[in-house]
């Protein structure tokens, strides 16, 4: 899919999406609630108040602010920042939910992974607090697989292994069993199967009716670490994502984790 087809579907299904249409809307939205909520107060109940106003989904929104605009302007420190906002702003909104560190997994991790702050992995699964035991299913083994992967803890290994091919065992949707069966491949140091696994985890998602979903989001899967590809896309003007993909997108995914999160 071309650029202007992405730009295109943006604009389709921003207003579905609760998003926002550019950047002057972006800041408008965030004057409007200042002035309403925060304005006439001190300044730690400003704090207090606008933590709360950004709740979950404002992550997702601005890394897809940010992708359209990184295409609409072909400058990438859009995308780049909104996922450095969308990492930052999710470890100070997202509050305790009756799960443990497993809760960062599927809503922080994806940020933390595009934007290439792995050094946050310490402090959204801080080593001392031991590997997850609460929450949902493929969270607790996406952090428990992860937890080993960064520090390399030889007592955690078979039992972060066992979890996760138990998991594998049951009915899950193919995105959760493809981060899981990637982050095995890790493990084992499989690149190929790596690989493989991570093409499965795009066409899962581009497949995904969850609530929320929608034709632009579907394609721009960065929860997968989709939105790399589009980096290339706003350089190169020409070039097309499928292209990109499959030339060297997972040789570039394959040496970038192999560095990051098994070389210590």
């Amino acid at each position: 899919m071309e650029k202007k087809e992405l730009i295109k579907l943006y604009l389709q299904n921003v207003d579905k999406m609760f998003g926002y249409a550019n950047m002057n809307a972006y800041i408008d939205e965030r004057l409007k609630k200042y002035t309403k909520y925060c304005q006439s107060k001190k300044p730690e109940e400003q704090i207090i108040i606008w933590l709360k106003l950004l709740h979950e989904n404002f992550g997702k929104k601005i890394v897809y602010l940010g992708s359209y605009l990184a295409l609409q302007e072909k400058d990438m420190s859009y995308l780049n920042n909104a996922f450095n906002s969308a990492v930052t702003w999710g470890q100070l909104t997202i509050t305790n939910s009756g799960c443990d560190h497993s809760i960062h997994a599927w809503n922080i991790l994806p940020h933390i992974f595009c934007a290439n702050r792995f050094r946050d992995i310490e402090k959204i699964f801080p080593k001392e607090n031991g590997l997850s035991k609460n929450g949902l299913k493929s969270a607790c083994s996406i952090t428990n697989l992860v937890m080993y992967l960064y520090y390399q803890e030889p007592m955690w290994k078979q039992y972060v292994i066992d979890e996760s091919k138990e998991f594998l065992q049951n009915k899950h949707t193919a995105e959760e069993k493809a981060v899981i069966n990637g982050f095995l491949a890790l493990i084992e140091k499989n690149w190929e199967k790596f690989s493989l696994e991570l093409a499965n985890l795009c066409k899962a998602h581009r497949k995904s009716k969850d609530y929320g979903e929608n034709p632009f989001t579907r394609k721009i899967s960065f929860l997968h670490l989709d939105c790399i590809t589009l980096q290339d896309t706003c350089i190169e003007k020409k070039l097309k994502i499928l292209h990109f993909l499959k030339m060297n997108f997972y040789l570039r995914i394959l040496e970038f984790i192999k560095k990051a999160l098994v070389v210590k």
